[in-house]
């Protein structure tokens, strides 16, 4: 099974500094079509802001996204992953804790982030690949192969 630094391998990074504002958030979020993004200060992860961040903390409230900073409405509580962590423990942390967005660390520093929806679609080609080779495992037949 791959580790997580071979399954971010190439990945764009995204991320926002914590003294902007909602809309510069969603606005690369929206043009990169993702889900989340990372938010530092200086050259330090302390958060990420969501499209559930969105809804219960700026639209719930009524907030204005264009003068919202980030530093208010962001997760701070971060649940992040090891580069050599497996993808399968980290499917399992993230279903455990309910988290959608992991960011992935190696030595403190950002290398990508993974989302709960690709870990499954991963999770998923992988059993379905595991299922073929069982498949062709059961039936398969020397007596078929050699013509008999």
């Amino acid at each position: 099974m791959a580790n997580l630094k071979e399954f971010v391998k190439g990945q764009e990074l995204f991320f926002i500094t914590s003294d902007k504002t909602v809309r510069e958030a969603v606005k690369i979020m929206t043009e990169a079509d993702i889900g989340a993004v990372c938010v530092f200060e200086g050259d330090r992860l302390v958060g990420m802001f969501s499209e559930r961040d969105l809804m219960k903390r700026v639209v719930n409230r009524d907030l204005n996204p264009a003068e919202v900073k980030l530093s208010d409405v962001m997760t701070k509580q971060l649940i992040v992953a090891q580069a050599d962590e497996e993808v399968r423990d980290a499917l399992e942390k993230m279903q455990q804790l309910h988290c959608r967005h992991m960011p992935v660390v190696e030595n403190k520093k950002l290398i990508g982030v993974v989302s709960l929806r690709k870990l499954l679609l991963h999770d998923v080609s992988l059993k379905s690949e595991e299922l073929k080779l069982l498949d062709a495992y059961i039936t398969y037949s020397p007596m078929r192969q050699e013509g008999v």
